[in-house]
């Protein structure tokens, strides 16, 4: 079994060895040093050896992953590893399709994970792409005969409707466009609504308004937690004329975060909030979110204040995630009323996601619809093609944006479900008032 431990900051500064202190370790079962795992992390760490790529010329500009990536790639690693010790495999002998058969499908049948559940394709290609990077780094090194990843083209359209041609590795697992399960309107209002009354009082109003907010603005579990309440802008310094506000973030998000940083700050970029939405916040920082404040400074006179926007009404304290979920799943309520079994945060903002995506297509089939009319006397069904690359440009402009980011995996599922969606003609054309009361 493989261990990860992070390297001490301050003391790696010490040692004079500051360049590395952003990589992690893996030791073994005996805390003896994994020393090729090891090396593989610190050539990854300071940019000397990149996916795809090989090991890079000492006279290059390298790009050296952020302290967190560095922690994912090092948690990849340590779970293919433990993996390979538990099933008696030697990673110096195991070959590309050995490795599909044994740790990717048993990961996609949930064989691989303690709790017997399958995990998601993105969980999956990203501890299957660590795993072949560092067996093609051994192999460069000499430490394992070579080995060999397939690659297959694939082709799209761009966004100005060239195509463009680029690979991907072979065998990777594709997300179900079918399994993009997102929720009517009645099932979200109803969900919403359950979670207001089942939980009691005050509690359930700032429930209420956590889950609210994924739906919203699609922000990350965690970027709602760590949201802080002066990053609220007054709504009546906003324009009249203005729907909506843009609002940089920076607690919770991903990317250039540093693991030691406790106030979890990680990459900027903006959320896109409606003026009502707005109100509604700042109606809660100033009544509900003080109650909890006067609660924190009788438990804690003389404690600095939390900076969190939503915070406990009977401790004043900001939520964890594992609260957050409970709330999200209504834990401990007798009536629960969940739109599906697999609803969770990450589905809420997949909601956000593809009902925004409707809706900016409704208006290009508008303008197409009229074209049409104009021009052929009859409206026909859009070509998949005409829907992939207007559905390419409205990932770029309207969704990837506020997201933080959409690998291409996700994408091309987004892509995938919207074509089908234009294609059957179902739209959901009441999304954006959805929670009008």
């Amino acid at each position: 079994m493989a261990f990860l431990e992070m390297t001490d900051k301050k003391r790696s500064e010490e040692l004079g060895i500051g360049q590395i202190s952003h990589i992690p370790v893996i030791w073994s079962q005996d805390w003896r040093l994994m020393a090729e795992a090891s090396k593989y992390l610190i050539s990854r760490g300071l940019g000397q050896w990149a996916p795809r790529m090989g090991k890079k010329s000492p006279y290059s500009i390298a790009s050296k992953p952020a302290a967190n990536s560095m922690l994912l790639y090092a948690r990849n690693l340590e779970h293919f590893l433990t993996y390979c010790e538990r099933r008696n495999l030697e990673w110096q002998e195991i070959s590309y399709e050995q490795l599909l058969n044994s740790y990717q499908t048993e990961m996609h049948n949930g064989q691989a994970a303690n709790s017997g559940d399958p995990l998601s394709p993105g969980t999956i290609n990203n501890r299957v792409d660590t795993a072949c990077d560092f067996l093609t780094y051994a192999a460069a090194q000499g430490w394992r005969r070579p080995f060999a990843v397939g690659s297959e083209p694939i082709r799209r359209s761009s966004a100005s409707g060239n195509r463009k041609s680029s690979t991907r590795r072979v065998g990777r697992v594709r997300a179900n466009p079918a399994d993009l399960r997102l929720p009517t309107r009645s099932e979200i209002k109803n969900w919403l609504d359950c979670v207001l009354r089942g939980f009691p009082g005050v509690l359930g109003i700032t429930a209420y308004m956590m889950c609210r907010m994924v739906i919203e603005t699609a922000m990350r579990a965690e970027e709602v937690i760590l949201f802080r309440a002066d990053q609220l802008p007054n709504p009546d310094s906003i324009d009249p004329s203005e729907q909506a506000v843009f609002i940089p973030i920076k607690y919770g998000t991903k990317g250039g975060r540093d693991p030691q940083d406790i106030e979890k700050r990680g990459k900027l970029r903006s959320i896109r909030m409606s003026r009502e939405w707005l109100v509604r916040l700042s109606d809660y920082k100033r009544m509900t979110r003080k109650l909890a404040l006067k609660v924190h400074k009788e438990l804690y006179p003389g404690a600095t204040l939390p900076k969190e926007l939503f915070l406990s009404p009977y401790t004043g304290m900001p939520y964890s995630y594992s609260r957050f979920r409970e709330f999200w799943v209504q834990k401990g309520l007798l009536n629960k009323s969940l739109p599906f079994e697999a609803w969770s945060p990450h589905a809420g903002r997949h909601t956000w996601a593809c009902y925004q995506l409707l809706e900016r297509m409704e208006a290009e089939l508008d303008v197409l619809r009229f074209e049409m009319k104009a021009s052929q006397g009859e409206v026909t069904t859009p070509s998949i093609e005409w829907t992939t690359r207007i559905g390419e440009t409205l990932i770029k402009l309207h969704v990837q944006p506020f997201l933080g980011h959409v690998n291409q995996e996700t994408t091309d599922l987004y892509l995938r479900w919207l074509a089908g969606q234009v294609q059957s003609d179902r739209y959901v054309r009441e999304w954006s008032h959805w929670l009008d009361s």
